[in-house]
Parts: structure tokens; C-alpha cells; sequence
């Protein structure tokens, strides 16, 4: 059978939008964190073929695995065990689509030194990062795969909490863009969020719901952004190719934040057409002239 002329005309259509996309993240790290995104079979293999998808259009993906969902009894030795299992896997599967991957924890390299006292999480603070691993495997054309697991000085593991993970590495290696993968309950949580919004809108939101679900993951998205990341998405990890979505499209579902929210963009917007008022039209108010994603 000929495939549908149709359908063949609309994916064209799409990989011709997406181009501005890739050229503006070709060579630049983006941190993914996949937050239970690869917890099963199925979702595994579409997230590998969206990261691996990633790398193969020239951006250097890290990828921050979740931790398995694991009862308080178990030790932190059986749960890097579980890890240790989907992280060979996703490592496989990225290289299946043409990337190459690698699987690593905090021990590979001195990357991370974890905290002796956990948090209310049962997670531990990082107490030291070393980059020079990771931008090593970066710089190689790898993809590093990264448990979120360390010890601490006196040897002992400790598990780290992904989504801060995924902020230091995304302010420690000169990341453009951080993308958390987050339940959609999250996201409902920040519905007055949706859209475009920067530092300001972000601290008065955490000021107005300190104790919410997703109020973690906003701070650690503020810390990203105060650090000289430039923008965290916020996907959904229950809608197919969210992580594509949000980065390579103008569609996706998520949300937004950027060093800069709406305001100072319209003001410097308004500032732009100031300046260039002599080859602007009669009547023209950047008003009506809508600030978009790009």
C-alpha cells in the first residue's frame, strides 16, 4: 500500500515548523528530567526515541532518571537495584534509535558527593558536583543517562531528588534549557501559570501556595533560572511526545518559564518599536502585536 498523501503533506509540514526549533538548540545542553515518564515498557521506549531524537538533531541531551516508586522500607541499595535495571535499558533503547548513550551514577568519576542527612523526601542534598565527567561524555557525543544516587563522605549511598539534581545540572553545565516531566495534577496546580511567565510571576506564585504539590518543583525551577538557565519546561508526562512537544513545537501542553517574564518582554517589545517609530505606520501600538514563544 502507497502510503497517505495526506499524512505524508502534515509530517513534512511539521518537521519544516520544527526547523527554527532545532537550529536555535543545535549544540546547546538541554537537561531532561523524565520524572516516572520511563516507568514502563512502552513509555520507555517512546521517551529513549524522543531523546535519542534529541541528540540526533545536534542538542546535547543529559537525561536525569526518576526514582522507582518504593515502599519506605526498602533500602537505598534496593532501589539504585531497580534503577540500575531501567537505566541499562534506557541506554539501549537510546542506542537502538542511532544515539549513544551512557549509564552513570554520582560514584562515576568523583560526579557527586551526597548530603550525610536526608530531607523530608528521604533524599539527600548534593554537598559537591564535579562536571568535568560529565562534560567529558557531552564533548564525546554521549548522552549521559544519570541516576539520581551518591554517596556521601563516609561511603554510605544516598538517593538525591531528581528535579534538584536536574536544576544543578542545568545551571552547572551551561544548560539553555531544563525540562521537567511532571504529573498532570502539577499542572493543574499552576492552571494560572499556563503559558509564558518569568522570576516575578514565579515568586509571587510560590508566596501564594508555599505548601503545594508542585511548589518543589517551581523553587527548583526559580533556582535554575536565577542561575543563568534561560527557560524550564514544565511537560506532561502522561501526553505522547511532550518532551518534542515542548521543545520542537509551538503546541505543547506544558508550561513555561523564562529568565524574563511577560512584562519585561512587552516592555522591551514597546521599547523596539520606539526606537524604530520612524518606519513604523501611522496608528501602529504594539498593543495589538502579540508576544510570542520563540
Amino acid at each position: 500500500m502507497f502510503p497517505d498523501p495526506d499524512t505524508s503533506t502534515r509530517r513534512a509540514a511539521g518537521l519544516t515548523r520544527s526547523l527554527p526549533f532545532m537550529q536555535a538548540l543545535h549544540g546547546q545542553t538541554v537537561v531532561v528530567v523524565d520524572g516516572g515518564t520511563a516507568s514502563d515498557a512502552t513509555s520507555r521506549s517512546a521517551f529513549a526515541q524522543d531523546v535519542a531524537l534529541l541528540a540526533l538533531t545536534g542538542i546535547r541531551p543529559i537525561v536525569i532518571q526518576s526514582i522507582p516508586t518504593a515502599s519506605g522500607t526498602q533500602s537505598v541499595h534496593t532501589v539504585h537495584a531497580a534503577m540500575t535495571g531501567v537505566n541499562h535499558e534506557l541506554v539501549r533503547l537510546i542506542g537502538s534509535h542511532g544515539a549513544r548513550a551512557i549509564g552513570i551514577d554520582g560514584h562515576d568519576g568523583g560526579l557527586l558527593v551526597a548530603g550525610a542527612e536526608p530531607d523530608c523526601a528521604s533524599t539527600s542534598t548534593v554537598a559537591r558536583f564535579d562536571s568535568a565527567a560529565l562534560n567529558a561524555f557531552l564533548d564525546n557525543g554521549l548522552v549521559p543517562v544519570v541516576m539520581p544516587v551518591a554517596p556521601d563522605d563516609a561511603g554510605h549511598d544516598r538517593l538525591l531528588r531528581p528535579e534538584r539534581l536536574g536544576s544543578l545540572f542545568a545551571q552547572r553545565t551551561g544548560a539553555v534549557t531544563l525540562v521537567m516531566m511532571v504529573d498532570s495534577a502539577w499542572l493543574r496546580e499552576l492552571g494560572e501559570l499556563a503559558g509564558l511567565y518569568g522570576i516575578t510571576e514565579l515568586e509571587q506564585w510560590l508566596a501564594e501556595h508555599p505548601a503545594a504539590d508542585a511548589a518543589p518543583c517551581v523553587r527548583d525551577a526559580l533556582d535554575a533560572l536565577a542561575h543563568g538557565v534561560q527557560n524550564v519546561h514544565l511537560a506532561d508526562i502522561g501526553q505522547p511526545d511532550s518532551l518534542i512537544d515542548e521543545l520542537l513545537t509551538e503546541e505543547g501542553s506544558g508550561v513555561v518559564f523564562c529568565r524574563r517574564g511577560n512584562a519585561d518582554l512587552l516592555s522591551e517589545t514597546r521599547r523596539y518599536f520606539a526606537d524604530s517609530a520612524c518606519v513604523l505606520r501611522d496608528g501602529f501600538s504594539v498593543e495589538k502585536k502579540p508576544v510570542v514563544r520563540f
